[in-house]
């Protein structure tokens, strides 16, 4: 498991991170440009920033949608463990001995 981690966290996170950082760079970076010239017309402003609080919202539901989904899932694999588990011969049940896993050697 925690190779697993240690993948996501080298890997996964960074690449994400860079890949909302180039979906938002435009909206943010002409945004930026337009306020630090003030001869530009407030209403393309305006308009640029109503664009940029909708990308935002769609990224906000979108990871709301993501997050019930994962949820979901999680709950899913919940309910079959517990199914299996009842269904599963536990190891004290076992009629065969445990096996050693080293040969004891001989005296």
């Amino acid at each position: 498991m925690s190779d697993v981690l240690t993948f996501l966290a080298i890997v996964c996170v960074p690449i994400l991170a860079i890949g909302v950082a180039f979906n938002l760079r435009g909206p943010i970076g002409r945004a930026i440009a337009a306020r630090l010239r003030q001869d530009q017309d407030h209403s393309e402003l305006a308009a640029l920033e109503a664009r940029l609080d909708q990308r935002l919202a769609l990224l906000t539901q979108s990871l709301e949608v993501l997050a019930v989904e994962i949820e979901r899932q999680g709950e899913q694999q919940r309910i079959l463990l517990a199914r299996t588990a009842h269904t599963l011969p536990r190891p004290s049940d076992s009629p065969v001995p445990p096996q050693r896993r080293h040969p004891t050697p001989a005296s």
